[in-house]
């Protein structure tokens, strides 16, 4: 909290916090964590400074008044989460905002809106922050530190001579159930002659069979353990930017960490090493280094909400920037590598392309929208229902079809053996046909 001490002082009760927990009471099975020692003497403003508040949040009471003195030359928008309240703080000066109802409201910098943060508005005695005394973040770590654990995999390489060495990779995993389930990265176990995975309380099991999906980088452990303490999964769809979030993993392979981030993006395509693309993939900035890769993205409730895979580094092992796959993406992967060992995607039996302004005039398109048929497989689901190369698809299942991008997702989450609506434009006509997609022959 910064007090800049030469303006009027005003009746407020502010709380200045980097990350937030709630304002609410605590469901049954979490400890409350409402303040009971009074609340911290009254401040006259929150400072921003280089475009965002330092520190990032705040919480007040319902009826203050709150002043900001910005000192950009950049304004600010605050609303609800349900936008039905909007504010515009101008660039550069003082300004006052009394909030009257209580709720929780998100500031971002409309130049750069990766400068954002939240004010929650209390109606009563307001709730703990994460950083506001040794407890807190720490209960939070504490809640989900035992269902995180470190993966170990052995690796034959060969070295610049050609002779076959072993080579140990370091990563993260954690408990799906207490049986003995847990789950990681592809990467990280991927083509492992040996797999052993430590529990917190420093047991190291050998993993029994180790199901993997390479395309969403996903895998599932199997190891010989019981009564295991299992993280609970949150839903990834709930998740906004802002947020923040905590990283576990054993980082740089020296055991697990914790680190402390917000969410930059909730829906971000995001490249592997395998060449794979991954969508809907959480962005953060949590700094997460290698060994992290497999660990779960937290909540402040304490759920994973992802699974933290292929940081972007800088030469000197800095992190730029974080992923993680959204748990609503991987929980029908995980279910079926824990089913049946593997993972069934549907096949429509094309190849396509996106719309570039020279097959746009080259084909004489009539739209700009769409994934363009450029090749059709004999005899699949694609040619049996009258497409051809040329058409472009703009709709597939009651999906809009923007770019390749969207007919890859939704061909892979459409239904096998059942038909399936597509429209597309064909000599400036649109028009529609369907087909039954089959499991892909590929997989």
């Amino acid at each position: 909290m910064r007090d800049a001490g030469k303006l009027r002082s005003l009746t407020l009760v502010l709380l200045i916090i980097s990350t937030i927990v709630g304002v609410s009471a605590c469901d049954d099975n979490r400890q409350s964590t409402t303040l009971a020692t009074s609340l911290p003497a009254p401040t006259d403003k929150v400072l921003v400074k280089s475009g965002s508040f330092d520190p990032s949040s705040a919480v007040v009471t319902a009826g203050m008044a709150v002043t900001w003195n910005n000192q950009d030359s950049v304004a600010y928008l605050i609303a609800d989460n349900n936008q039905s309240f909007a504010f515009n703080l101008p660039a550069n000066g003082s300004f006052s905002l009394t909030f009257t109802d209580p709720g929780t409201y998100n500031y971002h910098c409309t130049a750069h809106p990766y400068m954002q943060g939240t004010i929650i508005v209390a109606s009563g005695a307001v709730s703990k922050s994460l950083n506001d005394t040794s407890v807190g973040i720490d209960d939070l770590i504490s809640k989900v530190r035992p269902s995180v654990v470190a993966v170990d995999a052995e690796i034959m390489i060969k070295d610049i001579w050609g002779h076959q060495v072993l080579q140990e990779l370091a990563g993260t995993g954690w408990i799906l159930d207490n049986s003995g389930l847990i789950v990681t990265n592809n990467h990280v176990v991927e083509g492992a002659e040996r797999v052993t995975v430590t529990l917190e309380n420093g047991q190291i099991y050998t993993a029994i069979t180790v199901r993997t999906d390479p395309i969403n980088d996903l895998a599932v452990i199997n190891i010989d353990a019981g009564n295991l303490q299992a993280i609970e999964i949150g839903d990834s769809s709930l998740t906004k930017v802002g947020d923040p979030v905590v990283a576990l993993g054993n980082r740089l392979g020296q055991g697990i960490v914790a680190t402390q981030g917000n969410i930059t993006n909730t829906d971000s395509t995001f490249t592997i090493d395998s060449g794979e693309r991954l969508y809907n993939v959480i962005q953060t900035s949590d700094p997460i280094n290698h060994g992290n890769s497999g660990g779960p993205l937290i909540n402040m409730n304490g759920q994973v909400i992802g699974i933290t895979t292929a940081a972007k580094m800088t030469p000197a092992g800095a992190t730029l920037m974080a992923y993680a796959i959204s748990t609503n993406t991987a929980e029908p992967i995980i279910r079926q590598l824990v089913s049946q060992g593997y993972v069934t995607r549907a096949w429509l039996g094309v190849t396509t392309s996106g719309i570039s302004e020279f097959l746009l005039s080259g084909y004489k398109l009539a739209t700009d929208q769409g994934a363009l048929v450029t090749q059709i497989t004999a005899n699949g689901p694609a040619e049996k229902s009258g497409l051809k190369t040329g058409d472009v698809i703009i709709n597939l299942g009651g999906k809009d079809i923007a770019a390749v991008d969207d007919l890859v997702q939704q061909v892979r989450a459409s239904p096998i053996g059942q038909p399936v609506k597509i429209t597309y434009w064909r000599d400036n006509r649109i028009n529609a046909t369907s087909a039954t997609l089959i499991k892909n022959p590929c997989e």
